[in-house]
């Protein structure tokens, strides 16, 4: 499903905070490393970016994607994006810095930006991801950063998943979002 290889690397602290976000549930994904012989996570260790794909591709199967969606809320509130941010003054100064923070947690060989957005208006905006997560825990991640981590005035947010532009699942190489606020 996805062209990433095992030159990306993520940081296991991210894939320990997914894991995490599972709460009382978390206990098979340690099952999964152990029996697929998988390393052992180490939250100062980096990984190739494979190792969590296939834990969210086994959730995935296992649960469903309303519980990756979930997931993804679960994971952005231990994502410390804020302590980075301070000056935002509009909705529209955050999403520039979306490939900031996903540079904390995934290191590549190349300088590639992951994230494009498209202003639509005031309160609106296209969200393009060419990162490898499943479109559901991205969509769950977003709107628990937004929801969760600015006191910018991110009232009503809806983000939708716009498969019919263009969708990993479909053998694309990104997947598309709208996203509107009030």
């Amino acid at each position: 499903m996805f062209d990433f290889d095992n030159h990306e690397l993520v940081s296991g602290k991210f894939i320990l905070n997914i894991i995490h976000g599972l709460g009382d549930n978390a206990s098979w994904v340690f099952n999964l490393i152990k029996n697929n012989n998988l390393p052992d996570l180490q939250p100062n260790k980096d990984y190739p970016v494979l190792v969590c794909l296939q834990i969210l591709e086994t959730l995935k199967h296992q649960s469903g994607p309303n519980t990756l969606f979930r997931l993804g809320i679960e994971t952005s509130k231990r994502y410390k994006i804020r302590e980075l941010y301070s000056n935002l003054q509009t909705p529209h100064d955050l999403f520039p810095l979306f490939n900031l923070a996903y540079s904390l947690n995934i290191k590549t060989y190349e300088d590639i930006n992951y994230y494009y957005y498209e202003k639509k208006s005031e309160n609106q905006v296209i969200f393009r991801s060419q990162t490898p997560f499943h479109c559901e825990f991205e969509r769950g991640f977003f709107t628990g950063i937004l929801n969760h981590q600015f006191s910018i005035p991110f009232q009503n947010i809806e983000i939708t998943h716009l498969p019919e532009l263009a969708c990993r699942n479909y053998g694309n190489s990104y997947c598309n979002y709208l996203i509107t606020w009030s």
